[in-house]
């Protein structure tokens, strides 16, 4: 991943942390989120939506991304063809494995500042994984309260349904109670950490995860992202 990230910031493209990997704008209107592998494992899984009802237009869509990404990882990664995960008439997301198999290995020591002073590998990682994380992300519950306070409730009503949770849902009133809470950044907090602990079945705790990769709002992907933080 720390290839890819690389890579996509020598091309300048607009990069935001999410809670599972990076998001990269990869054109105005195309944002693509990249999951990373899971342990042991050199495949990521890169996660588009396409807002285009027609089919055929979809999947030529579909494939032109294939191709602009594959176009900004050459010698990286291998991409393969996007196929559909969910088709319905308001979400269209789309997924591909991305192939780090053949990802150039990184050197085992970056220097920081002073030239003698080193860092191991897993302390290098972990600063460089802050330094891409924009504030938002580090800080969801503060975030959440400024982006909220220009979104009015038909606004985020919309939102929801794009996420496509029944009006019933758990997990739907939980972000719905949070979007009220939102006030200031500690009652935010606390209002997620009661949120969390009603989410005992197995089936929200899931789509939770479900929704963590999709093209969210930023006010309520922060949401997303303090609720999951207080789950865990």
């Amino acid at each position: 991943m720390r290839s890819l990230v690389s890579v996509f910031k020598a091309q300048d493209l607009v990069l935001k942390g999410i809670a599972t990997g990076v998001r990269v704008k990869l054109e105005p209107d195309v944002k693509i989120d990249i999951h990373n592998p899971e342990a042991g494992s050199m495949r990521a899984i890169a996660q588009i939506r396409i807002y285009q009802p027609d089919p055929d237009k979809k999947q030529k869509e579909s494939g032109r991304i294939c191709d602009q990404l594959r176009k900004k990882t050459t010698g990286v990664a291998s991409i393969y063809p996007f196929k559909a995960v969910k088709d319905t008439p308001q979400v269209f997301v789309y997924e591909a494995i991305v192939d780090l198999s053949q990802s150039p290995a990184y050197h085992e020591t970056v220097v920081f500042g002073d030239a003698g002073a080193e860092r191991a590998p897993e302390e290098a990682a972990a600063a460089e994984t802050a330094s891409e994380m924009p504030e938002e992300v580090q800080n969801p519950a503060e975030a959440a309260v400024e982006l909220l306070e220009t979104v009015d409730a038909r606004t985020f009503r919309q939102a929801l349904d794009a996420l496509d949770l029944p009006r019933t849902s758990n997990l739907r009133l939980a972000l719905s109670r949070l979007q009220r809470s939102a006030i200031d950044a500690e009652e935010l907090n606390a209002a997620a950490k009661t949120e969390a602990a009603r989410l005992t079945a197995q089936a929200d705790i899931e789509t939770l995860g479900r929704i963590q990769g999709l093209n969210s709002p930023d006010f309520l992907d922060c949401l997303i992202t303090l609720l999951s933080k207080s789950l865990n």
